[in-house]
């Protein structure tokens, strides 16, 4: 569950120490909490986002709240100050350039002989996250080799 913790509340200073000190989990836990909320997700759809919203945000939702209406997003746009909003945008950008400089590059070369080689990187049809923990564990790569014909 999560922490919460408040400046003005009594105690705060040693609750925010001990927050500090406490220990960290491992990737390992980490890793099997989350295939156990995929699987959930995956095995029950809505009624597993519902649930883990309450247990994990306190925010209770129901079927017909569950999507944010268009003009919800328009309205909540409108009311967020512009340098917050210019604040999410910059992020935005970070993130994404960060990550698609994580992606596999492709490789591909003729030698002299006329002979092409190189591999391909794809996804995959279904991410099985137990198998690795690796970036490119939900990714396959295929090499390639062409011969010219004489």
């Amino acid at each position: 569950m999560p922490i919460r913790l408040n400046t003005e509340t009594t105690g705060f200073a040693d609750q925010f120490a001990a927050l500090l000190t406490m220990k960290r989990e491992i990737s390992e836990e980490v890793d099997s909490v989350a295939a156990a909320i995929i699987a959930d997700v995956q095995a029950r759809g809505d009624a597993a986002l519902i649930a883990l919203t309450k247990r994990f945000d306190d925010l209770a939702l129901t079927p017909e709240t569950l999507r944010v209406s268009s003009s919800e997003i328009d309205s909540a746009l409108r009311a967020c100050p512009k340098p917050a909003l210019d604040a999410l945008h910059f992020a935005h950008e970070r993130i994404v350039a960060f990550h698609e400089r994580q992606r596999p590059l492709d490789s591909f070369e003729t030698d002299d002989a006329g002979v092409s080689s190189g591999w391909r990187w794809s996804a995959i049809a279904i991410a099985r996250p137990e198998t690795s923990s690796s970036p490119t564990a939900n990714r396959t790569k295929t090499n390639v080799l062409r011969m010219a014909t004489p």
